[in-house]
Order: structure tokens, then C-alpha cells, then sequence
């Protein structure tokens, strides 16, 4: 496999359904894009693995990648959002979630530390409830 690399604009179309609309966030693996579902017209957040390096690289990441994705997909809980597809696009796997409009949480802090201190109790649930799935994903792989 060569490298999968970061040639994402918008009016791309991914998977022949996914219309990119704008970019949402980036991080050392992947890019989160807004884009609209051609088949369904709603509009969804598409997580898309980019990475560059010698293939050995390239591999491990995609295999955390398809691991990341069958985690999110056995999740089913109020605070995580809902995995909807998995797709490969010319050889660079991609899957799409709900797409949360909240706007960037930098721009809410700070917050009163009772609000914390809920949101802290909220993740540790949710946390606990993905670390149980991500566990059942690592027994069946």
C-alpha cells in the first residue's frame, strides 16, 4: 500500500455519497470533514485516515484506524456519537459518524466548576461505557 496522503478540498466527493463541504479538525492520523450524504441529503461528520511514511506505517495506522471504526460502531450511548458507514476511497479507508454542530469547545471555556465537574462525571461514564466495547472489539479481533 503507498501513502495515503492530504489532497482533501471541497466539492470532493468520497466514496461516489460524500460530498466534503469543509474541513472540521485534524490530527496526527486523520481529518474530520463536514459533508453532505448525496444518498440521504443529511449532513454527517466523515473521519478520513491520512497518513505518510514507509508502508509498515501506513499499515499499523490503517489497522488502528478499521479497529477505531469497529469500536465506534458497537457503541450505542447518548453521549458518543452514532457511527453510520465505513467506505474505502481509492485505497483510503474513511468512515462516517453524527455530526455534533456545538461549535469548538476552546471557544466555551472556561466554565463554572459545578459544570465541570458534571461534564467530568458525564466522560467518566461515557468512558467507561467505550473502554467495555473496546474490549469486546479487542477480544473478537
Amino acid at each position: 500500500m503507498g501513502d495515503i496522503t492530504e489532497s482533501i478540498e471541497a466539492a470532493t466527493v468520497i466514496g461516489n455519497r460524500y460530498l466534503v463541504e469543509t474541513p472540521l479538525g485534524r490530527g496526527g492520523m486523520a481529518v474530520v470533514m463536514r459533508v453532505l450524504d448525496r444518498m440521504t441529503g443529511d449532513r454527517v461528520a466523515l473521519k478520513q485516515l491520512l497518513v505518510k511514511g514507509p508502508p509498515a506505517t501506513v499499515d499499523r495506522a490503517r489497522m488502528l484506524f478499521e479497529r477505531e471504526c469497529r469500536t465506534l460502531a458497537l457503541l450505542d450511548h447518548p453521549r458518543i456519537v452514532r457511527f453510520f458507514d465505513y467506505g474505502v476511497d481509492d485505497n483510503v479507508p474513511y468512515y462516517t459518524m453524527e455530526l455534533l454542530d456545538g461549535g469548538d469547545l476552546t471557544a466555551r471555556a472556561p466554565r463554572p466548576w459545578r459544570e465541570v465537574c458534571a461534564i467530568g462525571a458525564w466522560s467518566t461514564e461515557t468512558s467507561a461505557h467505550a473502554m467495555c466495547a473496546a474490549r469486546v472489539t479487542a477480544t473478537r479481533s
